[in-house]
């Protein structure tokens, strides 16, 4: 008897493992399944495997569902797309550039859309009543801010913002959580919030001029009925204010300020607190 229960054990391992295999491999070919690859440099009529990817993001996105990945690989990609699904794009390797320097928004993100980027260069953004999600991103925008968000929760790390006209990133209502990042090169301000919250860290604020058309701008953030932290960040050559809190809520925490046009800081009235 104690064989016999020996085997009948062995063979329960050994359907076990049978099963867990089994069922890896179906996990494993329904992830790959809701992943697309697009390549600018690829000739027509792909169907976005590896071996035959799509020419555009727009192709992409049309043969794609809800959390579908698509893999852009390097170049540049002068589309401007809806993103009217919870969808991740990822760029492999060197960061792919989406948009036309000029024209319209890279990217629109729909309302009530998740929205996953990373690794790409995206010229252009907006978004309203959606999520979004930056890591690894480079922002720029000769017409209106890099990223101009209506009542959107922003989630963004490590990512980098330049050549913004009027702001970097502005936020009408919703939520941002900022970290690891870089503002520079930006005419107007880095940060504008109005009806917003914020948690920013470790940032850096550099090179942000006024456009002359105004007292509020030229300001590395500014806020407007808004409720902020920011901590570890650095503000440097900021033509008029490094932070502007007006009618706003916040502190400021270990945060460095260095050639600052008017003042480090204001306040209008003075409901914010800083923290050395």
């Amino acid at each position: 008897m104690k064989r016999i229960g020996e085997k009948k054990f062995r063979l329960s391992i050994l359907a076990a493992l049978v099963f867990t295999v089994l069922h890896a491999g179906c996990v494993e070919e329904q992830r790959i399944s809701g992943v697309l690859y697009v390549d600018g440099t690829a000739r027509a009529g792909g169907n976005g495997a590896p071996d035959r990817p799509f020419r555009t993001l727009t192709e992409a996105l049309q043969a794609s569902s809800d959390d579908f990945e698509i893999r852009l690989l390097p170049g540049a990609y002068p589309e401007a797309v809806s993103l009217g699904l919870d969808v991740t794009i990822v760029g492999v390797a060197e960061k792919p550039v989406l948009g036309v320097e000029g024209s319209e928004p890279a990217i629109t993100v729909e309302a009530n859309q998740a929205v996953h980027l990373q690794n790409v260069s995206i010229v252009g953004m907006k978004s309203s009543e959606g999520q979004v999600h930056l890591q690894d991103v480079v922002l720029s925008s000769s017409q209106g801010a890099a990223l101009a968000a209506n009542n959107t929760d922003v989630v963004a790390t490590r990512i980098s913002v330049s050549e913004g006209d009027v702001a970097g990133i502005h936020l009408q209502g919703g939520s941002l959580v900022l970290s690891d990042s870089e503002f520079s090169h930006i005419v107007g301000s880095a940060v504008i919030l109005e009806h917003s919250t914020a948690e920013i860290s470790r940032v850096k604020f550099n090179e942000i001029t006024s456009s002359g058309q105004g007292s509020d701008d030229g300001i590395g953030l500014a806020a407007f009925d808004a409720t902020v932290r920011i901590d570890s960040s650095e503000f440097g050559q900021i033509g008029n204010r490094g932070i502007l809190f007006e009618a706003s809520q916040g502190d400021v925490i270990n945060c460095d300020f260095e050639a600052i046009g008017r003042s480090d800081i204001a306040y209008i009235p003075n409901e914010a607190s800083v923290i050395s």
